[in-house]
């Protein structure tokens, strides 16, 4: 049997499994009929303790996560820049030495820059342009430069770190009280599952019950297990 179905499987392989065993055996009566029932119900159970448990996990991984990378130091760099732009530009209006349109440098206003990386790179791109765009901004070099470097910085966080999270917010552990309670009622199912259909002389339909059997990974572990 496949030793490797991972979380987001479970959620495929367990109402498959229910759905197929319902069908297969619709015809069932007496002790044979409570049987299927007792393994649908049971793997019911598991399936739906596997979902809540994973989202728990993906919605504690991911608040801890956002609030880690707004406390990155080349996030907390970047906004401070833009803030930093943002007040001379101010200034320089005030002082008529600027007849530039800050509109163009900050859409949605000083208030809208935010303090995660993603976001905040966009903004950091769309001043980047702006700057481009508009030679007579007073410090123009200065900003050009210090612009690059946050752009170059918030990118070099956003792929080092992106892979990580993504891979963290799958949430649940593999050694989890759920995922283990999963496999096992999963796998008791399965067996119970071809016992009955030897029983009934209808060993072939096996792989079409239990979809997970007919996977390239599965076949080749039958294999070698067989060699062995």
């Amino acid at each position: 049997m496949d030793r490797s179905i991972n979380n987001q499987e479970t959620q495929k392989y367990g109402p498959d499994l229910r759905a197929n065993v319902a069908r297969a055996f619709a015809g069932l009566t007496g002790t044979e009929k409570a049987m299927v029932q007792w393994m649908i119900i049971g793997q019911r159970a598991v399936d739906e303790s596997m979902a809540d448990a994973m989202h728990a996990a993906r919605k504690g991984t991911s608040e801890s996560t956002s609030a880690a990378d707004a406390k990155a130091p080349v996030v907390v760099a970047a906004r401070r820049l833009l803030v930093g732009l943002a007040k001379h530009l101010d200034a320089k209006t005030d002082l008529d030495e600027w007849e530039g349109d800050e509109a163009l440098f900050f859409p949605e206003g000083r208030s809208g820059l935010s303090s995660y990386a993603i976001p905040l790179l966009e903004s950091v791109t769309i001043a980047v342009k702006a700057l481009k765009d508009d030679p007579s901004v007073p410090d123009h070099a200065t900003f050009a430069v210090k612009l690059k470097k946050a752009h170059g910085d918030l990118t070099a966080h956003i792929d080092a770190t992106g892979n990580a999270t993504a891979d963290a917010r799958g949430g649940l552990s593999e050694q989890s009280v759920e995922k283990k309670a999963w496999l096992r009622e999963y796998r008791g199912n399965v067996l119970v599952i071809e016992g009955l259909l030897q029983k009934l002389g209808r060993s072939n339909e096996l792989h079409a019950i239990v979809l997970h059997l007919s996977t390239p990974g599965t076949r080749k572990a039958a294999a070698a297990a067989a060699k062995a």
